[in-house]
Protein backbone atom coordinates (compact mmCIF):
# COMPACT_ATOMS: atom_id res chain seq x y z
CA UNK A 1 0.00 0.00 0.00
CA UNK A 2 3.20 2.24 0.76
CA UNK A 3 4.57 1.59 -2.62
CA UNK A 4 0.87 2.31 -4.32
CA UNK A 5 0.83 5.69 -2.85
CA UNK A 6 4.01 7.11 -2.10
CA UNK A 7 6.38 5.72 -4.90
CA UNK A 8 5.54 8.21 -7.73
CA UNK A 9 5.72 11.15 -5.32
CA UNK A 10 9.00 9.89 -4.01
CA UNK A 11 10.72 9.30 -7.14
CA UNK A 12 9.49 12.39 -8.25
CA UNK A 13 11.23 14.65 -5.26
CA UNK A 14 14.38 12.43 -5.83
CA UNK A 15 14.24 12.65 -9.66
CA UNK A 16 13.95 16.51 -9.08
CA UNK A 17 16.52 16.90 -6.52
CA UNK A 18 19.10 15.83 -8.92
CA UNK A 19 17.68 18.06 -11.76
CA UNK A 20 16.42 14.89 -13.73
CA UNK A 21 13.04 15.49 -15.29
CA UNK A 22 10.61 12.15 -15.70
CA UNK A 23 7.09 12.80 -16.74
CA UNK A 24 4.62 11.78 -13.94
CA UNK A 25 2.53 9.39 -16.61
CA UNK A 26 5.95 7.39 -17.27
CA UNK A 27 6.12 6.86 -13.23
CA UNK A 28 2.52 5.78 -12.95
CA UNK A 29 2.79 3.60 -15.66
CA UNK A 30 5.91 1.97 -14.38
CA UNK A 31 3.99 1.87 -11.08
CA UNK A 32 1.10 -0.02 -12.08
CA UNK A 33 3.22 -2.23 -14.99
CA UNK A 34 5.28 -3.23 -11.96
CA UNK A 35 3.51 -2.85 -8.89
CA UNK A 36 -0.58 -2.97 -9.73
CA UNK A 37 0.03 -5.69 -12.51
CA UNK A 38 1.59 -8.35 -10.45
CA UNK A 39 -0.23 -7.61 -7.25
CA UNK A 40 -3.58 -7.94 -9.28
CA UNK A 41 -2.68 -11.15 -11.18
CA UNK A 42 -1.31 -12.62 -7.81
CA UNK A 43 -4.44 -11.75 -6.14
CA UNK A 44 -6.77 -12.86 -8.63
CA UNK A 45 -5.20 -16.09 -9.98
CA UNK A 46 -4.82 -16.72 -5.81
CA UNK A 47 -8.31 -16.60 -5.43
CA UNK A 48 -10.06 -18.12 -8.47
CA UNK A 49 -7.69 -21.50 -8.13
CA UNK A 50 -8.33 -22.10 -4.59
CA UNK A 51 -12.03 -21.51 -5.51
CA UNK A 52 -12.11 -24.29 -8.43
CA UNK A 53 -8.95 -26.50 -6.83
CA UNK A 54 -9.24 -25.87 -3.01
CA UNK A 55 -6.84 -24.39 -0.85
CA UNK A 56 -4.91 -27.76 -0.36
CA UNK A 57 -4.06 -27.67 -4.36
CA UNK A 58 -3.12 -24.31 -4.22
CA UNK A 59 -0.70 -24.84 -1.64
CA UNK A 60 0.85 -28.24 -2.08
CA UNK A 61 0.67 -28.56 -6.15
CA UNK A 62 0.82 -24.87 -7.72
CA UNK A 63 3.33 -22.83 -5.14
CA UNK A 64 5.46 -25.83 -5.17
CA UNK A 65 5.27 -25.59 -9.25
CA UNK A 66 5.83 -21.23 -9.53
CA UNK A 67 8.32 -21.39 -6.61
CA UNK A 68 11.12 -22.07 -9.39
CA UNK A 69 9.52 -19.79 -12.00
CA UNK A 70 9.70 -16.84 -10.03
CA UNK A 71 13.62 -17.85 -8.15
CA UNK A 72 14.01 -18.25 -11.70
CA UNK A 73 12.59 -14.83 -13.37
CA UNK A 74 14.90 -13.38 -10.68
CA UNK A 75 18.37 -14.61 -11.55
CA UNK A 76 17.72 -14.60 -14.88
CA UNK A 77 17.05 -10.48 -14.60
CA UNK A 78 20.47 -10.50 -12.14
CA UNK A 79 22.63 -12.34 -14.77
CA UNK A 80 21.58 -9.94 -17.31
CA UNK A 81 22.13 -7.05 -15.16
CA UNK A 82 25.40 -8.55 -14.58
CA UNK A 83 26.56 -9.50 -18.31
CA UNK A 84 26.04 -5.88 -18.94
CA UNK A 85 27.27 -4.15 -16.38
CA UNK A 86 30.34 -6.42 -14.91
CA UNK A 87 32.84 -4.45 -17.09
CA UNK A 88 31.77 -1.26 -15.61
CA UNK A 89 31.76 -2.97 -11.88
CA UNK A 90 35.37 -4.37 -12.47
CA UNK A 91 37.11 -1.36 -13.91
CA UNK A 92 35.20 1.60 -11.25
CA UNK A 93 35.52 -0.64 -8.19
CA UNK A 94 35.77 3.25 -6.94
CA UNK A 95 32.44 4.29 -8.65
CA UNK A 96 30.91 0.85 -6.64
CA UNK A 97 32.29 1.83 -3.17
CA UNK A 98 30.73 5.69 -3.30
CA UNK A 99 27.39 4.27 -4.57
CA UNK A 100 27.59 1.19 -1.44
CA UNK A 101 28.65 3.74 1.33
CA UNK A 102 25.20 5.41 0.97
CA UNK A 103 23.05 2.46 0.61
CA UNK A 104 24.73 1.04 3.61
CA UNK A 105 24.13 3.58 6.02
CA UNK A 106 20.69 3.88 4.87
CA UNK A 107 19.94 0.49 6.12
CA UNK A 108 21.97 0.43 8.93
CA UNK A 109 20.42 4.00 9.99
CA UNK A 110 16.13 2.84 8.91
CA UNK A 111 17.41 -0.52 10.98
CA UNK A 112 18.58 1.33 14.20
CA UNK A 113 15.65 3.70 14.24
CA UNK A 114 13.43 0.18 14.09
CA UNK A 115 15.03 -1.86 16.58
CA UNK A 116 16.03 1.03 19.20
CA UNK A 117 12.17 2.46 19.32
CA UNK A 118 10.88 -1.04 19.33
CA UNK A 119 12.73 -1.15 22.30
CA UNK A 120 11.38 1.64 23.75
CA UNK A 121 7.96 0.78 23.16
CA UNK A 122 8.99 -2.67 25.13
CA UNK A 123 8.01 -4.75 22.38
CA UNK A 124 9.07 -8.07 22.50
CA UNK A 125 12.49 -8.98 20.44
CA UNK A 126 10.82 -11.72 18.76
CA UNK A 127 8.63 -8.92 16.89
CA UNK A 128 10.92 -6.09 17.42
CA UNK A 129 13.84 -7.90 15.33
CA UNK A 130 11.82 -8.87 12.25
CA UNK A 131 10.16 -5.72 12.25
CA UNK A 132 13.43 -3.47 11.70
CA UNK A 133 14.97 -6.58 9.82
CA UNK A 134 11.77 -5.62 6.98
CA UNK A 135 11.72 -1.79 7.20
CA UNK A 136 15.55 -1.44 6.29
CA UNK A 137 15.31 -4.17 3.66
CA UNK A 138 15.14 -2.81 0.29
CA UNK A 139 12.62 -3.32 -2.62
CA UNK A 140 15.60 -4.19 -4.87
CA UNK A 141 13.36 -5.98 -7.59
CA UNK A 142 11.34 -2.87 -8.16
CA UNK A 143 13.89 -0.94 -8.21
CA UNK A 144 15.69 -2.85 -10.96
CA UNK A 145 12.40 -2.87 -12.88
CA UNK A 146 12.53 0.85 -12.76
CA UNK A 147 15.78 1.92 -13.36
CA UNK A 148 15.78 -0.10 -16.23
CA UNK A 149 12.50 1.07 -17.73
CA UNK A 150 13.33 4.84 -17.20
CA UNK A 151 16.87 4.63 -18.23
CA UNK A 152 17.95 1.58 -19.68
CA UNK A 153 20.10 -1.35 -18.86
CA UNK A 154 23.50 -0.50 -19.53
CA UNK A 155 22.81 3.01 -17.36
CA UNK A 156 24.19 3.63 -13.99
CA UNK A 157 20.94 3.66 -12.24
CA UNK A 158 20.56 0.16 -13.21
CA UNK A 159 24.29 0.03 -11.97
CA UNK A 160 23.74 1.41 -8.78
CA UNK A 161 20.19 -1.52 -8.18
CA UNK A 162 23.34 -4.23 -9.03
CA UNK A 163 25.10 -2.66 -6.20
CA UNK A 164 22.09 -2.53 -3.80
CA UNK A 165 21.96 -6.40 -4.66
CA UNK A 166 25.52 -7.04 -4.21
CA UNK A 167 25.40 -4.88 -0.75
CA UNK A 168 22.16 -5.96 0.89
CA UNK A 169 22.67 -9.88 2.01
CA UNK A 170 25.82 -9.31 4.11
CA UNK A 171 24.40 -6.06 5.80
CA UNK A 172 21.40 -7.93 6.54
CA UNK A 173 23.40 -10.95 7.85
CA UNK A 174 25.32 -8.39 10.01
CA UNK A 175 21.88 -7.32 11.13
CA UNK A 176 20.90 -10.37 12.03
CA UNK A 177 23.80 -11.19 14.27
CA UNK A 178 23.34 -8.11 15.92
CA UNK A 179 20.41 -8.72 17.05
CA UNK A 180 20.64 -12.38 18.14
CA UNK A 181 23.74 -10.92 20.79
CA UNK A 182 21.57 -7.99 21.84
CA UNK A 183 18.70 -10.32 22.41
CA UNK A 184 19.03 -9.34 26.16
CA UNK A 185 18.62 -5.64 25.40
CA UNK A 186 14.97 -7.08 25.69
CA UNK A 187 12.49 -7.29 28.55
CA UNK A 188 12.10 -11.15 28.54
CA UNK A 189 8.75 -12.55 27.46
CA UNK A 190 6.67 -13.27 30.68
CA UNK A 191 5.95 -17.17 31.12
CA UNK A 192 2.08 -17.22 31.67
CA UNK A 193 1.36 -20.80 32.82
CA UNK A 194 -2.23 -22.06 31.93
CA UNK A 195 -4.90 -23.71 33.98
CA UNK A 196 -7.17 -26.64 32.66
CA UNK A 197 -10.41 -25.14 31.43
CA UNK A 198 -13.33 -25.56 34.11
CA UNK A 199 -17.02 -25.72 33.58
CA UNK A 200 -19.25 -25.65 36.80
CA UNK A 201 -16.15 -26.52 39.05
CA UNK A 202 -15.76 -29.98 37.54
CA UNK A 203 -12.88 -30.53 34.95
CA UNK A 204 -13.99 -31.19 31.17
CA UNK A 205 -13.28 -35.01 30.22
CA UNK A 206 -12.49 -34.83 26.40
CA UNK A 207 -12.82 -38.62 24.92
CA UNK A 208 -10.18 -37.65 21.62
CA UNK A 209 -7.55 -34.09 21.66
CA UNK A 210 -5.85 -33.49 18.54
CA UNK A 211 -2.27 -31.92 19.75
CA UNK A 212 -0.81 -29.21 16.92
CA UNK A 213 2.79 -29.04 17.50
CA UNK A 214 5.62 -27.42 15.90
CA UNK A 215 8.47 -29.10 18.03
CA UNK A 216 9.45 -26.08 20.03
CA UNK A 217 10.24 -25.49 23.95
CA UNK A 218 6.56 -23.53 23.80
CA UNK A 219 5.04 -26.72 22.51
CA UNK A 220 7.02 -28.70 25.05
CA UNK A 221 5.34 -26.49 27.69
CA UNK A 222 2.01 -27.36 26.31
CA UNK A 223 2.72 -30.67 26.35
CA UNK A 224 3.46 -30.90 29.91
CA UNK A 225 0.92 -28.73 30.64
CA UNK A 226 -1.32 -31.70 29.30
CA UNK A 227 0.34 -34.19 31.30
CA UNK A 228 -0.14 -32.72 34.30
CA UNK A 229 -3.27 -33.26 34.08
CA UNK A 230 -3.10 -36.51 32.27
CA UNK A 231 -6.37 -38.96 32.08
CA UNK A 232 -8.69 -36.47 33.43
CA UNK A 233 -8.06 -34.74 30.70
CA UNK A 234 -8.49 -36.58 27.84
CA UNK A 235 -8.26 -40.00 27.38
CA UNK A 236 -7.01 -40.47 23.64
CA UNK A 237 -4.27 -37.71 22.04
CA UNK A 238 -2.50 -37.42 18.84
CA UNK A 239 0.18 -35.47 18.26
CA UNK A 240 0.66 -33.64 14.62
CA UNK A 241 3.39 -31.52 13.21
CA UNK A 242 2.00 -30.11 9.62
CA UNK A 243 4.84 -28.55 7.42
CA UNK A 244 4.18 -26.63 4.42
CA UNK A 245 5.10 -28.29 1.15
CA UNK A 246 7.53 -24.90 0.73
CA UNK A 247 9.56 -25.52 3.98
CA UNK A 248 9.89 -29.03 2.90
CA UNK A 249 11.25 -28.52 -0.67
CA UNK A 250 11.21 -32.03 -1.78
CA UNK A 251 13.61 -33.14 1.32
CA UNK A 252 10.40 -34.70 3.17
CA UNK A 253 12.27 -37.81 4.84
CA UNK A 254 14.78 -35.76 6.17
CA UNK A 255 12.57 -33.91 7.89
CA UNK A 256 10.69 -36.15 9.35
CA UNK A 257 13.85 -38.32 10.46
CA UNK A 258 15.14 -34.86 12.06
CA UNK A 259 12.06 -34.33 14.08
CA UNK A 260 11.14 -37.59 14.76
CA UNK A 261 13.44 -37.80 18.50
CA UNK A 262 11.59 -34.69 19.27
CA UNK A 263 8.08 -35.59 18.46
CA UNK A 264 8.71 -38.76 20.05
CA UNK A 265 9.87 -37.51 23.20
CA UNK A 266 6.45 -35.45 23.58
CA UNK A 267 4.39 -38.50 22.76
CA UNK A 268 6.22 -40.53 25.70
CA UNK A 269 5.74 -37.70 28.21
CA UNK A 270 1.81 -38.33 27.46
CA UNK A 271 2.27 -41.51 27.82
CA UNK A 272 3.59 -41.80 30.91
CA UNK A 273 0.86 -39.81 32.10
CA UNK A 274 -1.42 -42.48 31.17
CA UNK A 275 -2.80 -40.83 27.81
CA UNK A 276 -2.83 -43.12 25.12
CA UNK A 277 -1.14 -41.36 22.12
CA UNK A 278 0.02 -41.32 18.52
CA UNK A 279 1.83 -39.22 16.27
CA UNK A 280 1.81 -37.75 12.69
CA UNK A 281 3.52 -35.54 9.94
CA UNK A 282 1.45 -34.25 7.82
CA UNK A 283 2.31 -31.79 4.39
CA UNK A 284 0.43 -28.66 3.26
CA UNK A 285 -1.54 -25.70 5.04
CA UNK A 286 -1.95 -25.70 8.84
CA UNK A 287 -5.12 -25.13 9.28
CA UNK A 288 -6.65 -27.16 6.15
CA UNK A 289 -4.91 -30.09 7.39
CA UNK A 290 -5.89 -29.89 10.73
CA UNK A 291 -9.26 -29.55 9.82
CA UNK A 292 -8.91 -32.70 7.58
CA UNK A 293 -7.65 -34.72 10.81
CA UNK A 294 -10.25 -33.52 12.83
CA UNK A 295 -13.16 -34.70 9.81
CA UNK A 296 -11.43 -38.21 9.50
CA UNK A 297 -10.33 -39.07 12.86
CA UNK A 298 -13.38 -37.10 14.57
CA UNK A 299 -11.45 -34.85 17.39
CA UNK A 300 -13.51 -33.08 20.01
CA UNK A 301 -10.97 -30.72 20.87
CA UNK A 302 -7.79 -28.97 19.68
CA UNK A 303 -4.95 -27.79 21.79
CA UNK A 304 -2.15 -25.71 20.55
CA UNK A 305 0.26 -23.14 22.14
CA UNK A 306 0.86 -19.26 21.55
CA UNK A 307 4.22 -17.49 21.40
CA UNK A 308 2.45 -14.49 22.56
CA UNK A 309 1.28 -12.83 25.92
CA UNK A 310 -1.93 -11.84 24.08
CA UNK A 311 -4.50 -12.88 22.04
CA UNK A 312 -5.49 -9.60 21.06
CA UNK A 313 -1.78 -9.20 19.54
CA UNK A 314 -2.31 -13.17 17.93
CA UNK A 315 -5.40 -11.78 16.13
CA UNK A 316 -3.84 -8.54 15.22
CA UNK A 317 -0.44 -9.81 13.69
CA UNK A 318 -2.12 -13.03 11.99
CA UNK A 319 -0.02 -16.16 13.42
CA UNK A 320 -0.35 -19.80 12.29
CA UNK A 321 -2.13 -20.42 15.24
CA UNK A 322 -4.41 -17.60 14.66
CA UNK A 323 -5.15 -18.93 11.30
CA UNK A 324 -6.18 -22.25 12.34
CA UNK A 325 -8.59 -20.86 15.27
CA UNK A 326 -10.41 -19.20 12.43
CA UNK A 327 -10.93 -21.88 10.39
CA UNK A 328 -11.82 -24.29 12.98
CA UNK A 329 -14.85 -26.65 13.58
CA UNK A 330 -14.47 -27.50 16.76
CA UNK A 331 -13.19 -26.23 20.49
CA UNK A 332 -9.60 -25.38 20.92
CA UNK A 333 -7.66 -24.82 23.70
CA UNK A 334 -4.93 -21.92 23.02
CA UNK A 335 -1.90 -22.52 25.78
CA UNK A 336 -0.13 -18.82 26.36
CA UNK A 337 3.68 -20.05 27.22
Amino acid sequence: LVILIAFVPIVKFLLGVNQITVPYDTLIYSTILFVVVPLAGGYISRQQLIKHKGAAWFENVFLKILKPVTILGLLLTLILLFAFQGKIIIENPLHILLIAIPLTLQTYFIFAVGYFWARKWRVEHSIASPAALIGASNFFELAVAVAISLFGLKSGAALATVVGVLTEVPIMLSLVNFSNKTRHWFAREEKIHPEVIMAKGRKLLWEKTLIATDLSETSNEVVECVAKEGKDFTKKAKMVHVISVETAGGIEDVLEKANKPVIEKQVETLKNAGIDTSYAFVYGIPYVEINRLIAEENYQLLVLGSHSKSLGKEMLLGSVSDSIIRNLTIPALLIKC
